[in-house]
């Protein structure tokens, strides 16, 4: 399986009756008109991609369940699909779907996945499907099987004709990239310091001419609700490193060894803790998010719950795994010292646990930031772009000649995005440090 824009939904009923309320929307029926989404049983989950065909799997028990979905989720968002394995290339590529995205007015985090190919062809049809087909669908006449018959048909139709034309065109533009990046390179260094001084003069003009823009939309569409947020997602993740602390304890007391050998073995042990499903008790206490998260879908249209208590669930368990490498590493190395593991190993786990505890609140930290600016970012864009359009053109004239040719090596919203990262990072530390 290709899980390469894939994500769990773990609750398949109510995914499939969601999502069949949204296409009821967009076809302009009446949602009662609609046959009643199929029912899946108990430990179901679906693994789901909007333009490609889902996979359903039962598990046997709740436990398997949560195993199984916890695997397919660590797969879904760390498999590589891009055919260029360029680190610098995936930043760039990203970036440029992202920009193309909120530039034709498609604002939020979207998901995808596959070969650059794949992705090029799901953003066009994608495009197509909302910008244009939208007016079609709610045309048609007939029975809703009919319809929608037709819909799957006319999607799969702009598909082939899509990817038909995307393949050559990429094919030509990923020769051009290769072709001119050796001699890019060297450019890009000759003109280093002449590049950071004049992003830096830009950043300031940026500054001068719209933050008197910024900083109002900032104060009456953000700011209210960056603590609203906090207050969501702080006492759930408090309460989950609190639980991790009680198990990473009852691990730690059934560790004993008087050897290397031994202590492997039962390194091997603890290594399997953070991944397994004793730390359920912990990151369960997350999922409690997904209500008053979704509350907020009202102000933040692109909000993803789940995909934020995942997050939370993967800071959780590699916190802890850190601490186990820690204890494993500390205690490996007194025994190099010729200390007897079981003399030494409780002293170890006390003075580890400490660190586990400082890491653990700065991981929360930084974990309730990043939160924060994914759901507010897209929303600001939105606002803040058209009304700083103007004053940015202007700009441009600022790039020297130099830095121009043979590619811009500077983007004038590049920049401005530098400008709002820092506007909304400032908001929400602000609100942190009063947390």
């Amino acid at each position: 399986m290709s899980l390469c824009g894939y994500w769990v939904n773990t609750d398949v009923n109510g995914g499939l009756l969601n999502r069949a309320k949204k296409l009821a929307e967009k076809m302009g029926i009446d949602f009662s008109e609609l046959p009643k989404p199929k029912e899946y049983p108990p430990n179901t989950m679906e693994i789901y991609h909007w333009r490609r065909r889902a996979y359903y799997i039962q598990c046997e028990n709740e436990e398997s369940f949560k195993q199984w979905s916890n695997a397919f989720m660590d797969c879904c968002r760390w498999v590589y699909g891009y055919n260029n394995k360029d680190p610098v290339h995936k930043q760039a590529f990203d970036e440029a779907i992202r920009r193309t995205r909120w530039e034709l007015g498609r604002w939020g985090w979207w998901t995808w996945g596959g070969s650059e190919e794949q992705v090029l062809s799901d953003l066009i049809s994608d495009q197509i499907d909302w910008a244009i087909m939208g007016r079609i669908y709610s045309k048609l006449n007939g029975a809703w099987t009919v319809r929608n018959m037709i819909r799957n048909q006319v999607l799969k139709t702009i598909d082939s004709f899509v990817s038909a034309a995307v393949a050559p065109a990429w094919k030509a533009m990923d020769s051009v990239v290769k072709e001119i990046r050796p001699k890019i390179e060297p450019v890009v260094k000759e003109v280093a310091e002449p590049l950071g001084k004049a992003e830096r003069q830009i950043i300031d003009k940026i500054s001068e001419s719209c933050l008197s823009v910024i900083n109002p939309i900032l104060q009456e569409h953000v700011t209210p609700h960056l603590s609203k947020i906090v207050e969501v997602i702080k006492s759930p993740m408090t309460e989950a490193f609190d639980e991790s602390y009680k198990i990473y304890d009852e691990h730690m007391a059934k560790f004993s060894a008087s050897n290397k050998d031994e202590a492997n073995k039962a390194f091997k042990e603890l290594d399997y803790i953070p991944r397994s499903y004793h730390m359920y008790k912990a990151t369960d206490k997350t999922d409690v998010m997904y209500e008053p998260l979704w509350a907020l879908h009202i102000i933040f249209e692109d909000i993803y719950p789940w995909s934020y208590i995942y997050q939370a669930h993967d800071t959780i368990r590699d916190t802890m795994d850190n601490a186990m490498y820690t204890f494993e590493q500390r205690l490996l190395k007194a025994m190099e010292e010729g200390a007897d593991p079981n003399s030494v190993k409780d002293k170890i786990k006390a003075e580890v646990l400490e660190d586990y505890k400082s890491d653990a609140f700065k991981v929360a930290v930084n974990y309730y930031a990043e939160i924060m600016k994914k759901i507010v970012m897209p929303p600001f864009n939105k606002l803040v772009i058209p009304a700083c359009k103007e004053a940015l053109e202007p700009l441009e004239n600022l790039i020297p000649d130099v830095l121009k040719n043979p590619v811009p090596l500077i983007s004038i919203y590049q920049l401005f995005d530098d400008v709002l990262n820092q506007v909304i990072d400032g908001a929400i530390n602000t609100i942190l440090s009063s947390a």
